[in-house]
């Protein structure tokens, strides 16, 4: 499982997520640590990434069969807005039939001409997304073995933001990073290690 936070500002987008991978037993909870240093955000070409929480092995399973990335994404990871949209309705009930479920988080330049933030709910077979826009905007990703209520992480960092506003990049992957360190003290799938990803906007 996975813990993701994606911080949008007017100048750039980033994102955190966890190292840790767990096996999921047959009655879905948190089985057995299969290592605790792997890459969970990936680039696509230079304008793009995207990442997975929940059923990570079932989502990448998905993403081959219906040629996600070669289809939502160009060449060097513009993500093309009209074709995402018919990708999700040819496969939405693929997603919603699906037993185990998993977020989709996916991001960077649009052929609108703008960044975007998405993130696709299988169980829901819903899309959701915050643009660039001058005020900072974020989104906490969380896994079903969090044992506490699962918005609050979004509280916690929120409370963070406002105690100690990031006054740079450095300044917020560090909030990031504390936002973390707590997600991991209550989900046995997230451990404290993490990878960061920067994609820097361009006018």
């Amino acid at each position: 499982m996975t813990f993701i936070s994606a911080v949008m500002t007017d100048l750039f987008l980033s994102v955190t997520a966890d190292r840790r991978v767990t096996r999921l037993t047959p009655d879905g909870s948190c089985g057995q640590v299969l290592d605790e240093d792997t890459v969970k955000i990936f680039s696509v070409g230079i304008n793009g990434f995207y990442s997975i929480t929940g059923a990570a092995d079932t989502a990448i399973a998905i993403m081959d069969a219906t040629a996600f990335l070669s289809t939502v994404f160009s060449r060097i990871g513009i993500i093309r807005n009209s074709r995402l949209n018919q990708w999700l309705e040819t496969n939405r009930e693929l997603l919603r039939n699906e037993q185990n479920s998993f977020q989709l988080i996916f991001g960077g330049l649009t052929t609108e001409g703008t960044y975007k933030l998405f993130d696709l709910d299988s169980e829901e077979g819903v899309l959701e997304s915050i643009v660039r826009a001058p005020i900072l905007q974020y989104k906490v990703f969380s896994s079903a073995h969090f044992v506490d209520d699962e918005t609050l992480p979004a509280q916690w960092f929120e409370e963070m933001l406002v105690a100690t506003p990031p006054r740079s990049l450095a300044h917020l992957q560090q909030l990031q990073s504390r936002l973390n360190d707590r997600g991991a003290d209550r989900d046995p799938s997230v451990n404290n290690r993490v990878t960061e990803f920067i994609l820097p906007f361009s006018d």
